[in-house]
Parts: C-alpha cells; structure tokens; sequence
C-alpha cells in the first residue's frame, strides 16, 4: 500500500456555496466539508485530514505542518520509514 501526503486547504464563501475544507490525496482522491468557524481553523483541518485517511485505510499517527499558503500538509508517521535529516558522524560542519 502506497501512502501519500494529505493536504487540506481551505475554501472561501463564494455567492452559492459557504466557506469550506477540502482534503485531498495526490491521487486526487478528496472530501470537502462545510466550515462554520465554530473551532480552530487547525483543528477543522486536523479532522478533515483524519475523515480522508479513514476513508482511504491509512491508519497510523499523522503529523501535520502549515505551508506558506495556509494550506496543512499531513504525513504519516511511520516507524523508520525515512529519516529527513541525520548527521554524519565525523564530518565537522
């Protein structure tokens, strides 16, 4: 099973649909739902991404980060899957 990235974004009131969240996969596989504003923008998108990684049988701890566009990008975290950054022992910087 390949996992991907999840990425939620928020979408704006236009004149015939309410402000709302999308989530979706690069796969392209997506849900959106409406957003009151009841919460904390990042706990919406939080519940969101967690809806569309049921939905998809990704099951595991996620870990989330904000891009630059407001957009929340989410990962699985999976135990020794890839190590971003690890120091070289030896090598002076």
């Amino acid at each position: 099973m390949a996992y991907q990235a999840i990425t939620v974004k928020y979408l704006g009131a236009t004149d015939y649909k309410p402000s709302r969240l999308k989530a979706i996969s690069a796969s392209g596989i997506s849900i959106t739902r409406a957003y009151d504003g009841d919460y904390s923008i990042d706990n919406d998108m939080a519940n969101i991404a967690h809806e569309l990684a049921t939905k998809l049988e990704w099951f595991g701890e996620w870990r989330g980060g904000t891009l630059e566009d407001g957009k929340m990008v989410w990962v699985l975290d999976t135990e020794n899957y890839f190590v971003v950054c690890k120091p070289l022992q030896g090598v002076n910087s």
